[in-house]
């Protein structure tokens, strides 16, 4: 746990809403927000330690939580939604358990956990889907996919209101980011195949290297090349 906490980064929003908050009175409000965020966050905490996920930060915003992992793209989509689906989980715990201490921790639960699965990159709507996509899609297909998804639900929950304009606009910026990003991220999730005998129960026959799976093996283009027998030939020109 001590280790833990030593990855824990507050964003400096976050740190500009909280002195904001000491001359506006809002202080408390914002403390019982934080607290339903870092429950939430425990929740994905808990997952990963279950799973032996290594967490390489845990970021705090003023309007959510990001824990970022540092893992194998290729671990098991089950493994991902277990590890998902408890941040909501400890959160709806920590909701019947307080749910009478005031109307803001009531009001704040229920905001968090309808806006945190909004499909909008990072929050865990967007990574939700994506594990469900994934199932069904080829994985660079999803990211593109997810993140017109995102900038979809970011035009269409946008308000002219600052707070609204601050949230949205960091995540823009994180969805460019990360768009920018795909390319990379997908190099790694080959590497990472030629580089771990993964075993998978599922086999897809796929035109070229740009349409993989995750939880899935490959046969590749007209000749049925084995995804393993390709790989190797792909990374050996390096």
């Amino acid at each position: 746990m001590k280790n833990i906490l030593t990855k824990i980064y507050i964003h400096p929003l976050t740190y500009i809403v909280i002195i904001t908050s000491l001359f506006t009175g809002l202080f408390k409000q914002l403390l019982t927000f934080l607290f339903i965020i870092i429950i939430h966050e425990l929740g994905h905490i808990t997952g990963s330690l279950l799973l032996n996920w290594k967490i390489e930060k845990i970021v705090i915003l003023p309007f959510g939580g990001i824990t970022i992992f540092n893992e194998l793209i290729n671990r098991s989509l089950k493994e991902e939604l277990f590890i998902l689906i408890l941040g909501p989980l400890f959160q709806l715990i920590n909701y019947l358990i307080f749910k009478d201490i005031n109307l803001y921790f009531n009001y704040y639960n229920y905001g968090l956990f309808i806006f945190n699965f909004l499909p909008i990159y990072p929050l865990d709507g967007y990574k939700l889907w994506m594990i469900i996509f994934s199932k069904y899609l080829p994985y660079k297909l999803v990211m593109y996919l997810m993140l017109l998804i995102s900038i979809i639900f970011i035009i269409l929950e946008f308000r002219f209101e600052l707070i609204y304009i601050l949230v949205y606009l960091f995540l823009l910026i994180g969805i460019i980011k990360e768009y920018y990003n795909i390319k990379y991220i997908y190099h790694k999730f080959l590497l990472e195949r030629y580089n771990y005998n993964f075993r998978f129960k599922k086999i897809k026959t796929i035109k070229n290297i740009n349409y993989l799976y995750k939880d899935c093996y490959h046969y590749i283009g007209d000749y049925l090349i084995p995804e393993k027998e390709y790989l190797n030939k792909k990374f050996n020109l390096f």
